[in-house]
């Protein structure tokens, strides 16, 4: 639990102590009322607590006993705890019960609170109780204590909505006389009773309430085992079975597994009892078999039981349409276990509810260039906190080409500049340049710049066929991400065209040659002459495997004539003709 201020002054504390060697603990009779400490050292069945004025809910933490150990120590089932917060009227008076194993049974009694009229049915929060262990458990083949808590006869852990079994004798080792164990308290039933194989007696079934007796051993033939009684709890653990035993060597008597004689068998061990929280509480904790001692606890805390503190700190990391939002624990819980946090984001009003473990959650489904704030707010039984805001600013992103087209093999520059939404610069940013060339189905990042003091970027790009580009930013703390529109820079094919000679006479043939980058072998280019006006095609080739052409025309009259070599577009290329070329023929 979260700090709570004050907390130690105003929680009333319950426990029994275990009675050995015949030193009593004086009892002190129970107050009308409620006092700020309250200390009960004794073993009456019943008492008695009254709500402090004004208190509407308490938070209590009872732990069961542990069962009797009736031969060796410590193998006994353990009491199971539980923590809740009830809610209660001031000045109803409540009833507890500490348990302790000092019962008829010998089982470990389960701790519990009450609401008038007390019965076991009104019974609020109960801790089980531990079962106890058989006699000789734990004992080897000579009788004595091994120290380990392992092998048959052990009593079954009290705790949560179900006890845990005893344990029991392995039949194959003794096919006839081994106890079987009790079986663990449910919620919704109680254990079940641990029969015998021999002529031992079985044990008693659990009931609402308390844990079944164990059975005896069923002759006076010593050593006997009688089994562990059943822990009590919300509904007790079963009772475990007796077994009866013969001297060494005797007809009947047992054997090891390697067939030399034992002196005894074990009966079963008890059920643990189970624990239980009445529907109506909340921040429910149970624990299985916390306690091995005989005394059960009862902690009342009447603390006045607030909203939790807000989280200490929050922060949010955007991206371009999400963003993650972390956050610190509150220093106090209110006096109530957290329950979980929730997320609020504005604008939009959505809700995100996480469990009390989480301290970051992604926040889905925002928009590009919208600043947000997200209330993050501590939630207990009693309610939510006030909220601790992170935020994330929106941001705007430009995007622009130096040109629009350029020749194959030079270079273009994309420039933008980021802002916030507010039109203050974000510097020393990084902007992702992604491009994507015609016929690429996918972007990639061209290169990564980063912004200036006045929120500018620039990259020089060299595209090998038209392009679009976009920027991205993104986001980062207390920022939001974004991404720009493509602009595309188109790519002209770049062409070398050349006249073996200027001039000509009417007889000689002129040779036009050159060379188209990139390689674009197998095209059709033509050579175009200037005539009234237009240019006309007067010849044809497809390039060469070099990507080069050769054309060669004779004049028939003498005139200046413009030449020139147009290559179409294609693909990711745009047409390109070359600069035209005069030729003079005498």
């Amino acid at each position: 639990m979260l700090n709570s201020p004050h907390r130690a002054a105003t929680v009333a504390w319950i426990s029994t102590t275990a009675l050995l060697a015949g030193a009593l603990l004086a009892a002190t009779a129970p107050s009308a009322v409620a006092a700020p400490v309250a200390a009960f050292p004794t073993l009456a069945p019943a008492q008695v607590y009254v709500v402090p004025g004004g208190v509407t809910s308490i938070r209590v933490s009872l732990t069961g006993a542990a069962g009797i150990d009736t031969f060796c120590s410590g193998l006994a089932g353990r009491g199971g705890s539980v923590t809740a917060t009830i809610p209660v009227t001031p000045g109803e008076t409540l009833e507890y019960n500490v348990g302790n194993y000092f019962t008829a049974s010998a089982s470990g009694n389960s701790s519990d609170i009450r609401r008038s009229p007390y019965a076991l049915a009104d019974r609020l929060v109960v801790a089980g109780g531990g079962g106890s262990n058989a006699d000789f458990a734990g004992t080897d083949i000579n009788g004595s204590c091994t120290g380990i808590r392992t092998g048959p006869g052990l009593g079954g852990d009290g705790g949560a909505p179900a006890g845990l079994s005893g344990t029991g004798q392995d039949p194959a080792l003794c096919t006839f006389q081994a106890g079987r164990p009790g079986g663990g308290g449910q919620l919704d039933g109680p254990g079940t009773a641990g029969d015998t194989c021999g002529a031992g007696g079985a044990g008693g079934p659990g009931v609402f309430g308390h844990g079944g007796v164990g059975g005896d051993s069923g002759t006076a033939v010593a050593p006997c085992s009688h089994g562990g009684a059943g822990g009590d709890g919300w509904y007790g653990g079963g009772g475990g079975g007796g077994t009866r035993s013969a001297v060494i060597g005797s007809p009947g008597g047992c054997t090891n597994a390697s067939g030399n004689p034992i002196a005894k068998t074990i009966g079963g061990g008890g059920g643990g009892g189970s624990s239980f929280a009445d529907p109506s509480a909340t921040g429910v904790v149970f624990t299985v078999g916390v306690n091995a001692t005989s005394a059960g606890v009862v902690a009342i805390d009447s603390t006045s039981i607030t909203v939790p503190s807000p989280p200490a700190s929050a922060s949010a990391v955007g991206a371009a349409t999400t963003a993650t939002v972390s956050w610190t624990a509150p220093t106090s819980d209110g006096g109530s276990p957290l329950t979980g946090y929730s997320v609020t984001t504005t604008p939009g009003g959505a809700v995100v509810a996480v469990g009390p473990a989480v301290l970051s959650t992604p926040i889905t489904g925002l928009s590009a260039g919208v600043t947000y704030s997200f209330d993050v707010r501590a939630v207990n039984a009693t309610g939510s906190s006030t909220a601790t805001t992170a935020s994330a600013l929106g941001t705007s992103l430009t995007l622009k080409a130096s040109t629009k087209a350029v020749t194959y093999g030079s270079a273009a520059t994309v420039s933008g500049v980021l802002k916030t939404v507010a039109g203050s610069p974000l510097s020393a940013r990084s902007v992702r340049i992604l491009g994507r060339p015609a016929g690429v189905a996918a972007y990639t990042t061209v290169g990564t710049v980063t912004t200036n003091a006045s929120g500018a970027y620039a990259l020089s790009v060299k595209p090998s066929k038209g392009t679009s580009y976009v920027a991205v930013f993104l986001g980062g703390a207390g920022v939001m991400g974004r991404s720009t529109t493509a602009v595309v820079v188109s790519v002209a094919p770049r062409v070398t065209f050349a006249l073996n000679d200027a001039t000509a006479t009417r007889t000689q043939t002129v040779v036009f040659a050159g060379v188209v980058s990139p390689n674009s072998k197998l095209q059709t280019v033509f050579l175009q002459r200037f005539v009234a006006g237009k240019w006309s095609s007067v010849k044809s080739m497809k390039l060469t495997t070099a990507s080069s052409f050769r054309f060669a025309w004779r004049p028939t009259s003498g005139a200046d004539y413009y030449f020139r070599v147009l290559v179409p577009a294609r693909t990711g290329y745009l047409a390109a003709a070359t600069v035209k070329k005069l030729l003079t023929v005498a």
